[in-house]
């Protein structure tokens, strides 16, 4: 995909930081409208490097967006804004504040639901996914950040192992040397069998969908958290590298919505039912990567890609120079993390959380708001928005778990944080609506290609290929003919070609843009 340098055509004689704030906002606009409407913003021009020279206007990222860190709860923007410094500013705020929501939707667990909207309650099961380049310090900064937590979770582990294991295991052995068992006892003994297999686990890795469900299956609550800081595997994974190529995204889609979710594997006879799956996800991966998910149409559309929180973080090399985080915040951090995992990730029974009333009406007015962009705006990709609003409730119950710890049902979900996290999900949206539309542009460019090159394979005469021979031996929709040569006039073209015999009628062919005038 070509990509772009932006040009003022109204504001050459003012500084270049007015033109460029001026760039933003009229890109800020236009990106927004669907691909059918687009034009280069008013005032501006499109110009492919491809066909610059070297002494053209530089290059705007008019996609950086800075996150808002000031929304964030006050620890985990101490954190950011100390993870910033130890990079002497070169770390967007992006890359540790991705860290920290999924720090703390994974410690925070399906313990603590919120009351949406008609009644209906969210967890802070969040599943975020971050591109970040190499050496940008993605490691560094999921290292301290989840490593407290991480922590709490194996010495559980542990524990289990050296002290609630061998328990259950001499349980087991005594009962198995009864002679005669009662039905009772071989309820017990069955009871027993599976919870000397629920070794605590907090999260995972690199796991394949079923290594995925076997572990979540095996955890008391049901829930598990999948935690990567370069997670090529697991999206590799999910892209179908063990299902032929079929897109396998079926439990995770279904996990975040806590879904039934059955699993019957003939290949290894294993199988488990999940009543009430609950994940979070804290994915780090190139960029590549992000676009890659973007031009998959069955991921785009399956519903798992509404589901994310999705970033290019531009989080480029960077050298680790300045002060380490402070003790102070990091003992806070960790106190936190603690705090929650405790009352709420290990909790027996789930508390629900409720908001105020004007909380309330701003997660109805973004709700709102979200149904008017998919009726308008965002048509083309009207499903896009259809979980902002609830990905919007979910971080206003992770800003309020984090401000208020272990008290935090005691407390309503304040108009504040509800409007902090809207905030943070307009932010989101932003970054989501980029990749997509980088996404759908890549996939329509690939299909243009692909049609020129039936064209140019299966038309020797040079005059083209008829609508309906491509429909029926090629699969080209007419619609998305007339698309594709309206949106690459310079690949392809669409001319009348008239019949020489009475009552014949004129018969519409795609032919390359090149063939025109021979």
């Amino acid at each position: 995909m070509a990509t772009y340098t932006v040009r003022s055509t109204k504001h050459e004689d003012h500084d270049n930081s007015e033109c460029e704030a001026e760039l933003r906002k009229l890109w800020d606009h236009w990106y927004q409208e669907s691909p059918a409407d687009r034009g280069s913003p008013q005032g501006t021009e499109l110009i492919s490097l491809s066909d610059t020279s070297d002494d053209t206007f530089p290059e705007i990222d008019v996609n950086q967006r800075p996150f808002p860190t000031e929304h964030l709860p006050d620890i985990a923007g101490k954190l950011v804004r100390a993870f910033r410094k130890r990079t002497n500013d070169q770390t967007p705020d992006a890359l540790p504040a991705m860290a920290a929501i999924g720090t703390l939707s994974a410690a925070i667990g399906p313990g603590l639901l919120l009351e949406g909207l008609e009644g209906l309650t969210g967890g802070c099961g969040l599943y975020i996914l971050a591109g970040a380049c190499s050496s940008s310090g993605k490691s560094m900064i999921l290292d301290q950040t989840f490593k407290p937590l991480e922590k709490i979770g194996l010495a559980r582990s542990k524990k289990f192992e050296q002290g609630e294991k061998p328990r259950l295991e001499r349980d087991l052995r005594e009962l198995e040397k009864q002679k005669e068992k009662s039905a009772e006892d071989w309820e017990k003994i069955g009871d027993l069998k599976q919870r000397i297999e629920c070794k605590p686990r907090l999260s995972c890795e690199d796991a394949t969908t079923p290594a995925m469900v076997r572990l979540m299956a095996r955890q008391s609550n049901d829930a598990l958290s999948s935690i990567s800081d370069e997670a090529r595997d697991p999206i590799k994974n999910l892209l179908g590298k063990h299902t032929k190529g079929k897109t396998d995204e079926g439990f995770l889609t279904k996990a975040w919505s806590s879904k039934l979710y059955q699993c019957d594997r003939v290949t290894d006879s294993f199988e488990a039912t999940i009543e009430e799956p609950w994940l979070s996800i804290l994915w780090f991966t190139q960029p590549d990567q992000i676009n890659q998910m973007a031009t998959s149409p069955d991921l785009l559309y399956s519903g798992f890609f509404q589901r994310l929180l999705i970033c290019d973080t531009k989080a480029y090399p960077a050298i680790i120079t300045g002060p380490s985080v402070p003790e102070s915040i990091l003992n806070q951090w960790g106190d936190l993390l603690r705090d929650l995992h405790d009352s709420f990730r290990i909790a027996k029974s789930k508390v629900v959380v409720q908001p105020t009333e004007a909380a309330r009406q701003l997660f109805n007015k973004y709700a709102q708001e979200c149904v008017d962009r998919m009726n308008g705006d965002l048509e083309e990709v009207h499903t896009i928005p259809g979980k902002w609003n609830e990905n919007a409730i979910r971080l206003a119950l992770t800003f309020h778990a984090a401000e208020y710890g272990r008290d935090a049902p005691a407390h309503l979900v304040s108009e504040s944080t509800a409007s902090k996290a809207i905030k943070v999900m307009r932010w989101f949206a932003d970054e989501m609506l980029a990749i997509v539309w980088t996404g759908i542009s890549t996939q329509r460019r690939n299909r243009a290609t692909a049609l020129q090159k039936v064209i140019e394979n299966h038309s020797p005469n040079r005059d083209g290929l008829t609508l309906g021979k491509l429909k029926n031996n090629h699969k080209f929709e007419e619609s998305e003919i007339r698309k594709l040569c309206a949106e690459f006039p310079h690949l392809l073209a669409l001319v009348e070609i008239r019949t020489t015999h009475r009552g014949g009628r004129n018969s519409a062919r795609c032919i390359l843009a090149d063939w025109r005038n021979e």
